[in-house]
């Protein structure tokens, strides 16, 4: 209805009605965001009819008893609106309006969940990307949205783009005293090819 309302070449435009639907869709989530932070509870995320609070809990029921309680409270406030509980993420990455990542807690009917990634706006989702691109960033994303240390994400980046390397040094005694040698040798092929380089210039200016 919104769509009509606003497309000048509609048969239904009505300009300040749709203005009118913007600013009371734009109230009705600010109040809620403003509820959410009194109740105690992170707003993180906001965008047009949806909010995201961080609960700072990673026990599912309780989580799922926090969304209950904000929206009853919101529902109060509304006798032809109401909320409901959209999704339950586990861990999230914000990029920007309209592009994040989540992995989403989906409940089973034996009481277990399931985890499934959800993704929105992001440029691995684009038609127009070659399969590889794609591949390379859904293998990145997953292991940021893992929920693993810091490092251990890092380890498992420097593996994606050098897997041989990291194989050789795996397969040795003193990982750090290989990798060492590795770089001290990869300086002094660098020094003698600048050497070479200062060299073959020099010669080429005197014969000149």
């Amino acid at each position: 209805m919104y769509g009509c309302l606003g497309f000048k070449n509609s048969r239904f435009y009505a300009a300040p009605i749709a203005a009118l639907v913007t600013q009371t869709g734009r109230e009705i989530l600010q109040n809620t965001c403003d509820l959410s932070n009194g109740m105690g509870y992170e707003v993180i995320y906001g965008d047009t009819d949806s909010i995201m609070i961080y609960t700072n809990s990673t026990d599912l029921a309780q989580v799922q008893d926090i969304g209950r309680k904000v929206k009853k409270e919101v529902n109060k406030l509304y006798r032809l609106l109401e909320i409901e509980i959209d999704g339950v993420f586990k861990t999230m990455l914000l990029l920007k309006k309209k592009k994040y990542a989540a992995v989403l807690v989906k409940d089973q009917p034996d009481g277990s969940f399931v985890l499934e990634t959800e993704t929105k706006g992001l440029d691995l989702v684009r038609r127009d990307w070659c399969q590889l691109s794609k591949d390379i960033g859904l293998r990145c994303l997953n292991q940021i949205l893992s929920g693993k240390e810091t490092e251990e994400v890092s380890v498992a980046f420097f593996v994606l783009r050098f897997p041989s390397l990291i194989f050789y040094f795996s397969s040795t005694s003193d990982d750090c005293f290989v990798f060492l040698c590795f770089c001290v040798f990869v300086f002094l092929c660098c020094c003698v090819f600048v050497l070479l380089c200062c060299c073959v210039f020099v010669f080429l200016c005197f014969c000149g």
